[in-house]
């Protein structure tokens, strides 16, 4: 028997799923809540989720009735703008097919239960499946593309900024130094003939602004050395305060554990993190001190950067895009860690990464 041929059980079957919109989709936010899915607690994705349950549900009910798989017209605009959000919101693709696969669950669970016992339930069924199917294969295929495009725009726009952060490092540290240096070269020249004194005081000056620019060429080009993959943590930390400590900071760095149980993406990440967190430390705390802990167990990664400067007023700062304080945060929940930042002004930041490894990495 056709699904075609059962007309007034399809009918009571599309009217039936209809009337129970409602219900379906409460039972199924109660089982993402269950699970404790990302995309119910987050406060953009929850709505969106909401509305695409509904318009699945919605292309069931039509498929019912017409006794084909048919989906709704505008399902790629939806699926587009779900797959933007969460790549926007960093949300893993995980949740999104888990999301789906108890969705149809529930969808199926309410078909099951009114087609119970019924004759020509079987191909009514089958007509479910293949339109729960159609309208969720698709709508995940858009809304794939849609996250994959906005990965790609962010990595490019990521790629941007380091670049002109580049430049603006060449500028503001190398070009400013070398300036400094032609100006004493001018006033040397000038005092040479009427006071040698002078004038071998602005040589020593011009020095001493060409040696603070070959430093700072060597931490510019140390920084793009290091991006690319990590292999050993504490070796590239090493290199990294070798190349931007000042001479009047103190700098620790103690790295315990085996790196061996952190893979080669987390300590890849773990460093452009704490690189981060040490170039906000000696920019905008003025220092004395930076700590650096680094413990690696089995289970988690826990990384620590300490100094005794200045500190500042986090609101603000998360204001300002100079301190890249939401790249280092994406970095971490990316990884699935945290990140946690304690400022206090005048008296220092504390720096915090919690990642966990292994089997024991929430999902």
């Amino acid at each position: 028997m056709q699904a075609g041929d059962n007309h007034p059980l399809r009918k009571a079957l599309a009217d039936h799923l209809d009337a129970e919109r409602p219900a379906i989709l409460a039972a199924y936010q109660a089982e993402l809540e269950g699970v404790h899915s990302p995309l119910i607690d987050d406060h953009a994705s929850r709505p969106q989720l909401l509305a695409h349950a509904a318009v699945t549900i919605s292309d069931v009910v039509r498929s019912v009735r017409l006794g084909r798989a048919t989906l709704d017209e505008g399902y790629k605009l939806l699926a587009r703008d779900i797959g933007k959000r969460r790549a926007e919101s960093r949300l893993n693709p995980r949740a999104s097919l888990q999301a789906a696969t108890h969705l149809v669950d529930v969808v199926m669970n309410a078909a099951l239960n009114y087609l119970a016992d019924r004759e020509g339930a079987q191909e009514l069924l089958r007509l479910v499946v293949r339109a729960l199917t159609e309208s969720v294969i698709m709508r995940v295929n858009e809304a794939s593309l849609a996250y994959s495009s906005q990965l790609l725009h962010d990595i490019n726009a990521a790629h941007v900024e380091e670049r002109r952060r580049i430049a603006r490092d060449l500028h503001d540290r190398v070009g400013s130094g070398l300036g400094v240096a032609h100006h004493q070269l001018e006033l040397a020249t000038f005092y040479h003939a009427t006071d040698p004194g002078n004038a071998m005081e602005r040589v020593t000056l011009a020095h001493d602004a060409i040696q603070d620019a070959m430093l700072s060429m060597r931490s510019i080009a140390s920084d793009l050395r290091m991006d690319e993959q990590v292999h050993n943590l504490e070796k590239a930390l090493n290199t990294l305060l070798e190349t931007i400590a000042p001479t009047n900071v103190i700098m620790r760095l103690r790295v315990n554990g085996d790196e061996a149980w952190a893979s080669g993406h987390v300590l890849e990440e773990t460093y452009l993190i704490i690189r981060e967190a040490v170039r906000n430390a000696l920019a905008h705390g003025t220092p004395s001190m930076v700590l650096i802990n680094v413990d690696i167990a089995p289970s988690r990664l826990h990384a620590t950067v300490e100094d005794d400067g200045g500190g500042f007023d986090l609101a603000e700062a998360r204001r300002s895009a100079g301190m890249g304080l939401t790249s280092m945060r994406e970095r971490a929940e990316l990884m699935g860690g945290r990140l946690m930042l304690t400022p206090v002004v005048n008296r220092g930041t504390y720096v915090e990464l919690v990642v966990p490894l292994s089997e024991h990495r929430d999902e």
